[in-house]
Order: C-alpha cells, then structure tokens, then sequence
C-alpha cells in the first residue's frame, strides 16, 4: 500500500517530480507494463495511476527511465510523439511492425482492402496533386497526410471544382509545419468519403486476445466540412446502443491484423445506418491523447490506464445501470492561429461557457495548438450547439506589461 501525496501544478510541470515520488512506494500490479511517458504533459489521472501501479516508465523527453521493473509484458504510450523512442528500445519486435502498419493510413488501407476491396483509396504526393485527373474519384472524398494523428491536414472534397482550393488549404496548413520541398515529397491518401455516426474507441486486447472496451465516445460535429475535434461525447444510451456491435467488430479486426499480443488501441471508425462497420484509423499503443481518454473516468468511473495495467475488463452492465442520463462531453480547445508572447488566454472567460463544468485543464503551450482540455456535462444534444461554433481566438487578450503605470 501507499500514503497519498497531494500533488501541487509545480510538481506536475516538474520532470523530476515523478521519479523521485515513486521510489517511495510499494507497488501491487497483475502485470509487469511499461509507459513511454511524454513528460510535456501528464494529466492527474494518469501521474496518480502511476504512483499506485508498478510500471516501468521511460521519460522521452530526458530519454531516462524514471522507473524500472524486471520485466515488461505490454507497452503503452501517454502520447504519438512518444512512439520514436519505443522504437528504439524494440526495434524489430512483432508489435513494432504492426504499429508502423497502422500508423501509416495507406499501408493500413492496403491491409483492409484485403477484407473491403470495394473501397476506394490513392496514394499521392503533394507535388501529384496538382496534375492528378480530379474527375476520377468518387467524391465525396477525404485527403489527409499518410502519417499524423489528431485532425492536422484532413479535408473533406465534395466534388472536383472544390479539389484546387481544399489543395491550397492544405498547402497553407502544412507549410505551418515544414517547408516547401518537404511538403512536395509528403505522402498523402485520397480516400471514399465513410458516411456514418463517428466513434473514438479506448481498449485493449487483453493476455486472451479478448477485445476489452474501455471508452465509447460519439464524434460531434459542426457542419459536413467540419474535421476538428471540438466534441466527443459518451452517455448511458451511446453505450446501450453501441457497445455490443462494436465489440463484436474488434474480434473481427484482430483476425484481419493478426493481432497475436496484448495490445492497447484507439480506434476511430463510422457506423452507417445499417450498422456496417469501417475504421477510419487505428492508433496503435495509445488511447485517447492529452489525457481525454480520461472522459470515461467521469462519465462510468473507467480509469482506463488501470484497466490495462491490471488487466481489467469493465463490468458494463453493472455500470451502465449505475449511470445517470447526462451527455459526457470534451472539448479541445484550439486556436485558429499560434499562441504570440504578446496574447494569453482568458480562461476565466472561457469556462462560463461550460455551464456544467466537471474540470477544467491548462495545457502547456509545449504541447501544441490545443490550449485547455475542458470536461463537462450537459443534459440534451441541442445544449452543444453554442461550443460547436465557439470562437477560441476571440478569448485571446494581451498580456499586460510589467512596470507600465498610468501617467
């Protein structure tokens, strides 16, 4: 057992914080595991899940272990940036491989077309785009870079009169992150528009190979052209409605992958009103990132990062009966454009928007565009409306300077 130790926000910010805590404790875990830990943010939930559990924990960016253990069966992630030094500590494993081909969307779609030939997809260039014929394709079509997660670079084309600008918009999105002869050689895939409900789904192949569910949230969007991700939401009816179908599918998918280990995974994917299943993408060793995989903690008390590291499985129907009828929502909160030394963000202002707020977290600007990651609750589908279209940029104000008085 362990005494708590309450943790201040300087501790959490603190890469030494961890390493020197966790060497005061005595662990109880069914499962020797190891984290890749991407120190730029750890959300709460996750530092104390570590404290409490015997895992291995390699901090990527010190590139140091903070932990160890004497062995290692299973491997997740806190974050895709991570996955570059899991590979250079199993370079050639089974899992290793496996990762890589689904990372990377078109080896992945190659690997489905075996089981969806009927599925329309293209590898290209970003230099091809601009001589490839654009009355081709099935539109409506998405175009999203081979390799990237989260929604960085993914459009919607409706039909070939909109190819040139959604082009251009891409370029200007991309150019934010490399140059131009880098772009030109990027890998692109041009893929069939999957119509449906979108899911994000948490879980794990457990030591059985058993599909273990952790977390089913729906995808909100704005309007058809709308790619971010404002809100995810989950409730007592998604998962009545959704879970079985779902489940059934993930025993699918391990055969279609050859799934042969434990394996945590987090899956986006479309269900149409005929109940077909299609992923959209599978990214390997991880949940939901910058700690939003933590929603399900709210909404069905599922600590997911427990559940893996003890080899849980969710008692789903005992939960859902306990659940109440609320709407459990995230919000990313974005900016439109980089955050300058000269702006700060109103946070104040920003949570009076989230009437039901459950917790509100700061984001360090080290971690990218998303500033906050915003959890709360609502009572109908019709009260998201508003955040949907909430304006981030325009609750930047600038800072106020030191030392400046009134005359």
């Amino acid at each position: 057992m362990y005494t708590k130790q309450a943790l201040g926000k300087k501790d959490i910010k603190n890469k030494f914080t961890i390493s020197l805590i966790l060497l005061k404790f005595t662990f109880h875990t069914r499962r020797p595991t190891m984290i890749f830990l991407n120190t730029t943010y750890v959300s709460p939930l996750l530092e104390q899940t570590l404290l409490e559990n015997n895992v291995a924990i390699y901090d990527t960016q010190r590139q140091i272990f903070l932990k160890t253990t004497q062995e290692q069966k299973t491997a997740i992630l806190n974050s895709e940036d991570a996955f570059s030094a899991f590979k250079i500590h199993f370079p050639d494993t089974k899992t290793t491989k496996l990762a890589e081909l689904l990372k990377n969307k078109i080896s992945f779609r190659k690997h489905l077309a075996t089981q969806q030939s009927d599925f329309f997809f293209k590898e290209i260039t970003f230099a091809e785009l601009h001589t490839v014929d654009v009355n081709t394709f099935p539109y409506p079509v998405i175009i999203k870079p081979a390799i990237g997660y989260s929604s960085l670079g993914v459009y919607r084309i409706n039909h070939a009169d909109h190819f040139k600008h959604i082009c251009d918009t891409l370029k200007e999105t991309m150019l934010l992150t490399m140059d131009l002869s880098h772009l030109n050689e990027q890998l692109f895939l041009i893929e069939s528009f999957i119509p449906g409900q979108e899911f994000a789904i948490d879980m794990y192949y457990n030591e059985e190979l058993e599909p273990v569910v952790l977390n089913v949230f729906t995808r909100l969007f704005k309007d058809a052209h709308d790619m971010s991700d404002r809100i995810y939401y989950t409730s007592k009816e998604t998962l009545e409605s959704y879970l079985t179908p779902i489940t059934e599918y993930l025993t699918k998918l391990r055969t279609i992958f050859q799934i042969e280990e434990s394996l945590p995974l987090h899956i986006e994917l479309r269900i149409d009103g005929f109940g077909k299943i299609m992923p959209i993408e599978i990214n390997p060793l991880r949940f939901a990132g910058e700690g939003t995989t933590e929603l399900g903690h709210f909404a069905y008390n599922v600590n997911p990062y427990d559940y893996f590291f003890n080899n849980k499985q969710p008692n789903w129907q005992a939960l859902i009966e306990q659940m109440d009828d609320a709407i459990y929502c995230f919000t990313c909160a974005v900016l439109d454009t980089p955050l300058s030394d000269a702006f700060e963000i109103d946070h104040s202002e920003l949570k009076k928007h989230f009437h039901q707020l459950l917790e509100y977290r700061h984001l360090p600007k080290e971690v990218g565009a998303t500033f906050a990651v915003i959890f709360y609750k609502c009572d109908t589908l019709e009260a998201l409306q508003p955040i949907l279209t909430l304006d981030f940029d325009a609750f930047l104000t600038l800072k106020q300077q030191q030392g400046v008085t009134n005359a």
